[in-house]
């Protein structure tokens, strides 16, 4: 939040990729015992304030995706109709109606 907080008012871009940055360090150096996934998670160089929020965007959906945030992030981001008639498009075209 303190992230996405310096790159809305863009006051410390840079300082907020180190925090993306401490959120993917965290990611690639866990382990999950028995998993057999392997990740290369590699970490942000000097990104636009455009390019920062698209990065932070896409760490919450990746750190926070099974936990109900989204749609208050959508909605303070201010696409949940975008995103939700995506979403309902996308399953629509997959799901087989008899």
């Amino acid at each position: 939040m303190l992230a996405e907080a310096k790159i809305e008012a863009n006051s410390d871009v840079p300082g907020a990729v180190d925090l993306i940055n401490e959120v993917r360090t965290r990611a690639a150096n866990s382990n999950v015992p028995g998993s057999g996934a392997t990740y290369n998670v590699g970490l942000y160089g000097a990104l636009s304030q455009t390019q920062a929020r698209a990065a932070v965007r896409m760490e919450r959906k990746l750190e926070l995706g099974m936990e109900g945030h989204a749609f208050f992030d959508f909605a303070r981001w201010g696409v949940s109709l975008a995103e939700i008639n995506g979403y309902t498009t996308y399953e629509r075209n997959g799901v087989l109606i008899l």
